[in-house]
Order: structure tokens, then sequence, then C-alpha cells
């Protein structure tokens, strides 16, 4: 069964954990590594249980603790070709897709596998009609 964590939530920082039980999927990294782990270790998971990361936007609310994530684990990164561009992330561990490309997240012991299918979407600025 799928499951669905959240980590945080928020202007501050958002992030949450996608798991079957076997692969574990940080996705967004908006809050610092030290919550990160702590929420990890809330749920009996650590770092080293992170299978993959997938960032749905380079915001800082959503990419805080990459800097600190890319040397404590050397997972592969999920992103969308802009958002991979615009992050500081070591591009051998870099997966850049586009809208209705799917991807697999797997661990380095199959068959831990997780796919993941993107979409576009327009963006709340290019679709307002009036300023807030």
């Amino acid at each position: 069964m799928l499951e669905l964590c959240t980590l945080a939530s928020g202007s501050s920082g958002n992030s949450l954990l996608v798991t079957d039980g076997r692969t574990h999927v940080l996705v967004d990294a908006g809050i610092s590594c030290r919550r990160i782990t702590q929420a990890l270790a809330s749920l009996d998971l650590t770092l080293e249980d992170i299978d993959a990361i997938l960032i749905t936007h380079e915001h800082v609310d959503h990419v805080r603790a990459l800097g600190t994530l890319q040397k404590k684990c050397a997972v592969p990164l999920y992103a969308s070709r802009g958002t991979a561009a615009a992050l500081d992330y070591p591009a051998e561990r870099v997966h850049a897709f586009t809208p209705g490309d799917a991807r697999c997240a797997r661990c380095p012991s199959a068959p831990r596998t997780m796919r993941a299918r993107a979409w576009a979407t327009a963006s709340r600025a290019t679709t307002a009609r009036s300023p807030c």
C-alpha cells in the first residue's frame, strides 16, 4: 500500500515522504536536513533509507536542504528539466524529465521500484486574472 507522510507543509518549508514500505521517495526538501532526519526517525527511517528525491519546483521552501542532503546521501534526484537546471546537485545523479515522461526510482537492491509520471500544469503566475 502506498503511504504519503507529510514531514512539513507551509511557506517555511515543504517535504513529504512517499513510500510503499520498501521504496522511500522524499518529495521536496524545503526544511533543514536536521528536521528531515528527525521526521524520518519518527517513522523509524534514516536518510540511508531514502531511495530518491523528487523536487516539484525550485523555490527555497522546496529545496532548502538539498545542499546538505547531497553530501549525506548519494541518491538520485528527479525534477523537470527546468527545475533540474536551476538546482545545485551532482549532475550524474540528476534525472530530468518533461511532461509525459515516466521515471522509476530504484534502490540499489532491486526489486524496490516506484514509478512517477510528470504532466504539465500552468503556474498561478500565468493563470492569475488579477494581482493579489
